[in-house]
């Protein structure tokens, strides 16, 4: 008769209560209660705290407003750091190179650019601090070589001085993009020639394999025309 399965009993304490055993293994074996949601940024309290990261990595406010106030002109120097932006990050092409005319749109790009995809530490460098940085000033070097995403300003501009200070440390830069996958912009006012001639043959080399060159137009947007 104990052997019927409508009858199914234990021996010693009488018919189990499958109901109390249920309750009894959830007690035993509680279930993890997920944390809470963390609480979202708004848009304008994270555009806020990436402007403050901005001047922290020395871009000037012409450049940060813009995309503080989240209103850039959808000009070309914009589509190109669009593009670049979603390069994956295995990508060998880590190094973005923004060439055109005065006023076309590169370093507010390249604010926006850091805004989004730059990490704790991005920073801003013109052409001509980093000769220096490359020549005597080695605390600049070092906070240079730290940035989680870094824009070398105006490539052209620069004293090229006798011993090629500059173009080490530009090298030394370029190896750092390359190897970590870092992103790296550069702009200049030069054309694709000009540029080769500034960087000597070896770092025009490295670009073929590692730097996207775009060009973003001579229209100056500050003035409306060429």
């Amino acid at each position: 008769e104990n052997d019927h399965p409508e009858n199914t009993r234990n021996a010693d304490h009488g018919p189990i209560d499958f109901d109390e055993l249920a309750q009894r293994l959830i007690a035993a074996c509680p279930v993890a209660v997920p944390a809470p949601p963390k609480p979202t940024l708004s848009r304008a309290t994270w555009l806020a705290d990436r402007a403050e990261a901005l001047r922290a990595g020395r871009w000037g406010l012409d450049a940060i407003d813009p995309v503080r106030a989240d209103r850039l002109r959808d000009v070309p120097a914009l589509s190109h750091v669009r593009r670049f932006r979603d390069v994956p990050p295995g990508d060998p092409k880590s190094i973005l190179v923004l060439l055109g005319g005065t006023g076309c749109g590169k370093t507010t790009a390249s604010a926006w650019l850091a805004a989004d995809v730059g990490g704790s530490r991005p920073g801003l460098v013109r052409a001509g601090e980093l000769e220096r940085a490359g020549r005597y000033d080695r605390e600049l070097a070092a906070w240079i070589l730290d940035r989680t995403l870094l824009v070398v300003d105006d490539l052209g501009v620069e004293y090229q001085d006798g011993r090629g200070a500059f173009r080490s440390l530009l090298d030394e830069l370029i190896d750092v993009a390359y190897s970590h996958r870092r992103k790296m912009v550069i702009t200049s006012n030069l054309d694709e020639q000009g540029i080769a001639d500034r960087v000597g043959a070896r770092i025009w080399s490295r670009f073929a394999v590692s730097a996207e060159i775009v060009h973003c137009g001579s229209v100056d947007l500050r003035r409306g025309r060429p």
